[in-house]
């Protein structure tokens, strides 16, 4: 982890400059920041609706004094590193060999894709780590056969989930890996519904927790706002302007 630290810091400093992506959530986080209120923020920004966690942790970084940029590459290189453990715990779960799991890991630490990503101030980093512990938890889960891991992939997934809009997969996805397993009697039916509402409690706990916290749940109004400008925007796309005569 401490190779894997050394080389995503190595390539920052070589390249520090910013994407444009970046700068939308910079600006979107600092406007978080000044007014206290995340609809109010992507309004002075974007009309399109965007998970709020990690514009939560930049928030964080500003409320603790950081500039913008900085806390956003503390938090994606951080994530990056995280990645490695990730991957050395998912192969560990998923074969049950320390020196396969090591050597996972030692490749995803020198992958130069992981490298570069983590350098940039994205989402997709963070993402990838709170996807990752959700996966581990739920091979911990499986491997073990008990709840508690579950629970634990849960909540990993609900911050996912707020990251990035395609861990909404994650859940369907740990749900046809459950079923098979029962139906391959690799575990029973009871455990198999034991598993999942572990899994979804506690996810949705999360979820109502952070809606709560940060206050969305107070602007329903606002949410409608940006969802319907985001299906009018794909409706747009997709709808062929017949010409006139046809």
């Amino acid at each position: 982890m401490g190779l894997s630290a050394g080389m995503k810091i190595m390539l920052f400093l070589l390249d520090p400059s910013l994407g444009r992506d970046a700068s939308l959530y910079l600006d979107i986080a600092q406007n978080w920041h000044r007014v206290r209120d995340y609809t109010l923020a992507l309004r002075e920004t974007t009309m399109t609706w965007l998970p709020p966690f990690f514009f939560l942790l930049l928030k964080c970084g500003l409320d603790l004094g950081l500039n913008a940029e900085s806390s956003g590459i503390i938090i994606n290189i951080l994530s990056g590193v995280l990645c490695v453990l990730c991957g050395y715990g998912i192969t560990l779960e998923a074969v049950n060999c320390k020196k396969t799991a090591l050597i996972c890991a030692g490749f995803l630490a020198v992958s130069p894709g992981l490298n570069m990503l983590a350098v940039e101030i994205q989402r997709d980093t963070p993402y990838l780590c709170l996807a990752g512990f959700a996966i581990w938890g739920a091979l911990a889960g499986i491997r073990r056969k008990k709840v508690l891991p579950f629970c634990i992939s849960g909540v990993f997934t609900a911050m996912a989930i707020l990251t990035r809009n395609e861990a909404l997969e994650l859940p369907l996805f740990l749900f046809v890996i459950l079923l098979c397993c029962a139906l391959f009697r690799k575990h029973t039916w009871k455990q198999f519904l034991l598993y999942v509402c572990g899994f979804s409690v506690s996810c949705l706990i999360v979820l109502a927790a952070f809606f709560c916290i940060i206050g969305l749940h107070r602007q329903i109004g606002s949410w409608k706002i940006y969802f319907t400008h985001k299906y009018e925007r794909v409706e747009k796309q997709f709808t062929v302007q017949k010409e006139p005569g046809e």
